[in-house]
């Protein structure tokens, strides 16, 4: 039996070759597959990462996955509430802004935050929440996975440093796959 870890990598590496060698049309399908994608990254991201033992209080609690600011997912997030992360129904939350990220176990930060990133490093400080974003340079600025793209495939970053202090472990196959490790 093949362990899981090695699926959602599998699943990983299989969505990055897909992205990298697809015939995409310009425009709005084009933006419409990269952030299908990017969700699909992100749950994975999500399942690749061990939390502290007390970040779910509840037996019952929700794995909150939060987009900050403006949405860029538009219907590409559809279904992620039917999703399961460390058997966790998924419950997507839509804030405004950076400055509410309680309770968020995933936090999307979108480039309409690009100018509080800097608050971003504030507010999630020693707290078990991923931060992942699409803005240049948001792994060196303390986010934790940054969508890249290299040589026309979609890629990421990861600040596994930041990560670490945050209390979370992200898994060595993730950590495999990334363009670069911080």
């Amino acid at each position: 039996m093949i362990n899981k870890p090695f699926r959602i990598t599998v699943f990983l590496s299989v969505l990055l070759s897909l992205f990298s060698s697809a015939d995409r049309a310009a425009g709005a399908d084009d933006n419409a597959l990269e952030y299908k994608l990017k969700a699909a990254f992100i749950l994975n991201f999500s399942k690749l990462t061990t939390w502290p033992k007390d970040s779910f209080n509840q037996p019952e609690q929700t794995f909150d996955f939060c987009v900050a600011g403006e949405d860029p997912f538009g219907s590409a997030l559809d279904g992620v509430e039917s999703k399961q992360v460390g058997g966790r129904n998924v419950r997507l939350r839509f804030i405004p802004s950076i400055s509410e990220v309680q309770n968020c176990h995933v936090l999307y930060v979108s480039k309409s935050e690009q100018n509080n990133i800097d608050q971003l490093q504030n507010v999630t400080e020693d707290i078990p929440t991923i931060t992942v974003s699409d803005i240049d340079g948001f792994s060196s600025k303390g986010g934790m996975f940054e969508f890249v793209t290299k040589g026309g495939r979609l890629s990421f970053i990861v600040n596994n440093q930041q990560a670490t202090r945050n209390g979370l472990q992200i898994s060595a196959s993730l950590l495999n796959l990334a363009a670069e490790v911080l």
